[in-house]
């Protein structure tokens, strides 16, 4: 599909009237309790699909509506020493993700299979915004946007059960969604710098 069908017409409601109004109103709320003590910190809950082609087109315009949001309110709040960023979590195994994990796996994303077993819990986000708690530098990351997967390599933790996940800016688990076989050659710490990401999905002429 090409996600801009007529059917979509309530998404778009939805997703800007809804949901970036929500994570707007919520950001402006926490702001309003967070600058009489000039300091807080506000994430926002976002998605890869802000700069890649994932699903429709109002998930996709959402997701980078919440981005640069995140962005201009960082820019906005840096006076009162208020940091404002954007995770991007990467699948996460929500109850309606595992309700659904046959069709969702037997479907393709751009091409590409998805592996449910593999997805974050829904408190490796939590795990995250924890670390970002903690983070002595954390202001050098305001109105910034990051994967929870690059700060759990960055902080050190793990999701509930142990796992690991890789960065998605890893060359080897970039390779590896098509060709396994080679993916097995490459170093696992090499990871794709974001200039070259942004520069793979840009839209600019």
């Amino acid at each position: 599909s090409s996600g801009i069908n007529a059917e979509y017409g309530d998404s778009w409601d939805d997703v800007m009237g809804v949901g970036l109004r929500c994570h707007f109103i919520a950001s402006q709320r926490a702001a309003k309790l967070m600058i009489p003590r000039k300091e807080g910190l506000i994430v926002n809950i976002s998605s890869p699909g802000a700069l890649f082609n994932f699903f429709t087109v109002p998930y996709g315009v959402g997701k980078a509506g919440v981005d640069k949001m995140s962005e201009m309110c960082g820019k906005a709040l840096k006076k009162h020493d208020i940091t404002c960023v954007s995770l991007w979590p990467g699948l996460v195994q929500t109850e309606h993700i595992m309700a659904n994990k046959e069709s969702i796996e037997s479907a393709k994303v751009n091409g590409v299979g998805m592996d449910v077993s593999k997805g974050e819990s829904v408190e490796y986000s939590g795990r995250a915004i924890a670390a970002l708690m903690t983070d002595k530098n954390l202001k050098q990351k305001n109105g910034k946007t990051m994967f929870t997967q690059d700060l759990g390599s960055e902080f050190g933790f793990t999701d509930v059960d142990g796992r690991v996940h890789p960065s998605p800016r890893s060359l080897k688990e970039i390779v590896g969604l098509r060709y396994p076989s080679l993916a097995a050659w490459i170093p696992s710490f090499i990871r794709i710098p974001w200039i070259l990401i942004l520069m793979s999905a840009h839209h600019f002429y």
